[in-house]
């Protein structure tokens, strides 16, 4: 049950976090993200559809994290990172394309995210395979 309310909330944070990395440039920065009127709720889905793929990652590295949370760490602070970093400053009045880069962004921050995964279970094992030689010596 913890880890079921651990996932609800990772999957929050994950859609909330582009928002909020906007937020130090202003609302209308923030304004810029929300779809028009019109297209509010089908918008919402639509762009929170692909920060799925990031959420799921941090998803898994709640419920395979077991005796140690370093999967969760590394995946928690590299995808609050990389999302804070591809986020913070981009324009979509720039650009009559750069709408497009709200559909990579979340498959760019998933692959670091995986890695970031892949890396905390690198750190896990060794930690585990050191703490079991130093019991068995």
């Amino acid at each position: 049950m913890k880890k079921h309310i651990y996932a609800v909330l990772a999957r929050i944070y994950v859609n909330l976090l582009p928002y909020l990395s906007r937020l130090p440039h202003g609302v209308a920065w923030v304004k810029q993200y929300l779809p028009d009127e019109g297209f509010f709720i089908p918008g919402l889905f639509f762009f929170h559809s692909f920060y799925s793929m990031p959420a799921v990652i941090l998803i898994i590295s709640v419920y395979s994290s077991k005796r140690y949370a370093i999967p969760f760490i590394t995946t928690f602070l590299v995808l609050t990172l990389i999302t804070v970093y591809l986020n913070h400053d981009y324009d979509l009045a720039a650009d009559a394309q750069a709408a497009i880069g709200l559909i990579f962004i979340p498959m760019i921050e998933a692959f670091f995210a995986a890695l970031a995964l892949a890396a905390g279970y690198g750190i896990q094992h060794l930690m585990v395979s050191r703490a079991t030689k130093t019991v068995t010596e």
